[in-house]
């Protein structure tokens, strides 16, 4: 079956209006082209925003998951180490 484009009315300032036709002059294309053009490029360019934003969202998790990990390491040593120097100190070998 054959995909049909969807028809509808804008209105939008008349500064905006003159704008677009500038652009669309400027690029050789129909003003629906450089509109639909406009349309895709900010379509693209926010999907590889939001997936660079998932990506840092990822890496900061991960990150964090580290210094956690490293924390309690941290503490388990300290806290072997308190243990080891509380029964030297209980059998006098200072």
């Amino acid at each position: 079956m054959e995909e049909k484009d969807a028809h509808f009315r804008l209105r939008i300032p008349s500064d905006l209006k003159e704008w677009v036709d500038e652009q669309a002059r400027a690029n050789n294309r129909s003003i629906n082209a450089e509109i639909t053009w406009m349309l895709q490029f900010m379509r693209d360019e926010r999907a590889a925003f939001e997936a660079e934003e998932k990506a840092e969202a990822a890496e900061a998790k991960r990150i964090a998951l580290e210094a956690l990990r490293i924390a309690k390491e941290t503490r388990a040593a300290w806290e072997n180490n308190a243990l080891a120097k509380s029964i030297s100190q209980e059998k006098g070998e200072d």
